[in-house]
């Protein structure tokens, strides 16, 4: 049997190899800056050459990115013994590549710290480990130079430190987090809140402050739950401040932030205003439940509705209404706050473009047919939770969620990754449900763990293929003025991307 060390290496070397391949493509068909590299490239060029006091105006997001690919250009440096001048763009997004490599193992050693049954399926978790990986929005953006893949690796590394109770050193990796996209503060506030529930529940172990998921009767129940939680949480004031004020720290610095820069992005600030965007929620349970497809389970998702359904109905409980609400209110929320940001349709180089051009804005009335889509997605994808993870967990997380996207007006996959990875997590591709007598029993599933992790494999990979066979073999043209007019001077080749 393979050893943890064995098991990891082996799913490391083979990632690294993967993403050695598909760097060292990328860099060759397309060697220059491409799409918001533009803008992040020469910014840290200038932290290469030791410039500091110069910032591009349309860059949202703080310079962690750079600071820490000026750490990566000193090691070259000192490596090969020669000075190198500047950064060139492979150098960058080898950084990104290295990040993507980083994060599997923290992906391998969270996966038994959140299912301590695995602890000892090291193979397994390799693996599990090695797909999670692959996941498409993560995988493509490890190949290119922005700054999503170093800021999933910091609120994961975060998350991984606080169930290892090295709480100091999960709030500094939550603060670097933050370096790289001003939203992680919230994942930073998501890990204080898992931190604090688990401490408040060992303060008194013999009365149930929380309960598993699978377990919840009712909506008088989940409120009971909360306002315990509340209840305990304002006796120990001072032993949850003594535990967690360096995530207070942490917060208030964003804050001060906030403040002083009078907003939470850095440049562009008019284009990236902060709205209600509650829909974004909606695409998020639809995106989720599609990359998500295996290890949710949907074929059996889709088999227990309508007898779940009908059980609601019959028992006649408040959660009976929500069936009968939600569809209401999110008609009315699809209708008062979609929001149509100009970039949506300005760029044709993403796919967002054509799923807003060619459905959503050509058929109106798919924006309100897709709601019992959402709907179904959402309960699934809280059913599957449901299984492993406690009820405030799952507030916390469905909470975090809200906060990261509904204030963003842009839709764009890449945002989803983060929290898309952090329910993957979540989610154990083996399942238990709880069986008529009220016991629980460990089932399989359906299709079964290794079919299912092997189905989901095959998902991300033909996904990855065939997106980099569009970005690289079906590039377009567009039209582009030399001197500034209106007249074309030549074409320039543009990619299809996330």
């Amino acid at each position: 049997m393979a050893t943890v060390q064995q098991s990891a290496a082996a799913a490391v070397a083979a990632f690294s190899s993967l993403l050695g391949v598909m760097t060292a493509l990328i860099n060759q068909r397309v060697p220059d800056s491409y799409m918001d590299e533009i803008f992040h490239v020469p910014q840290a060029q200038q932290y290469c050459t030791g410039v500091f006091d110069q910032w591009d105006s349309k860059l949202t997001t703080p310079p962690g990115l750079y600071l820490v690919s000026l750490g990566f250009h000193k090691l070259w440096i000192a490596f090969l013994q020669t000075p190198i001048s500047g950064c060139s763009v492979l150098q960058l997004r080898s950084v990104n590549a290295a990040f993507g490599i980083a994060t599997l193992p923290v992906i391998f050693n969270l996966i038994p710290l959140i299912h301590p049954a695995r602890n000892q399926s090291f193979t397994f978790n390799a693996i599990e480990a090695f797909v999670i990986s692959l996941f498409p929005t993560s995988f493509f953006f490890h190949l290119l130079y922005y700054t999503d893949s170093g800021s999933t690796f910091f609120v994961l590394f975060s998350y991984y430190l606080s169930l290892r109770d090295k709480l100091f050193f999960c709030a500094l990796t939550g603060f670097i987090s933050i370096w790289f996209r001003q939203t992680n503060v919230i994942w930073v506030a998501f890990i204080a809140a898992t931190i604090c529930i688990r401490h408040l529940q060992s303060i008194d172990s013999t009365t149930a402050l929380d309960c598993p998921g699978y377990k919840l009767k009712s909506c008088g129940h989940l409120i009971k739950i909360i306002s315990q939680f509340i209840g305990r949480l304002t006796l120990n004031i001072p032993s949850v401040f003594i535990l967690l004020w360096p995530f207070i720290v942490v917060i208030q610095l964003f804050a001060a932030f906030v403040y002083i820069n009078g907003s939470v992005v850095l440049g562009d600030k008019t284009n990236h205003t902060a709205g209600l965007h509650i829909p974004q929620l909606y695409y998020f349970c639809g995106f989720s439940a599609f990359f998500g497809f295996f290890a949710v389970n949907i074929p059996q998702a889709i088999l227990n509705f309508p007898g779940a359904l009908s059980r609601s109905f019959k028992s006649l409980t408040i959660f009976s209404l929500v069936w009968i609400v939600a569809p209401a209110i999110m008609f009315e929320t699809v209708r008062r706050f979609t929001i149509e940001h100009p970039f949506l349709l300005a760029d044709n180089r993403h796919f967002t473009f054509y799923i807003w051009k060619n459905i959503f804005r050509q058929y109106a009335e798919a924006r309100y047919v897709l709601i019992p889509v959402y709907m179904f997605c959402a309960w699934a994808i809280v059913r599957q939770l449901a299984k492993t993870q406690s009820v405030l967990w799952i507030v916390a997380y469905i909470g975090s969620v809200m906060l990261t996207l509904i204030p963003s007006p842009l839709l764009e996959f890449r945002y989803f990754t983060i929290p898309f990875i952090l329910l993957r997590l979540h989610i154990a591709t083996y399942y238990r449900s709880e069986s008529t007598s009220g016991k629980r029993t460990t089932k399989t599933g359906f299709p079964g763990w290794a079919l299912a992790l092997a189905l989901e494999c095959i998902l991300f990979v033909g996904i990855n293929v065939s997106v980099l066979y569009l970005f690289l073999e079906k590039p377009f043209e567009w039209p582009t003025p030399t001197d500034g007019s209106n007249s074309i001077g030549h074409f320039t080749k543009m990619r299809f991307m996330w």
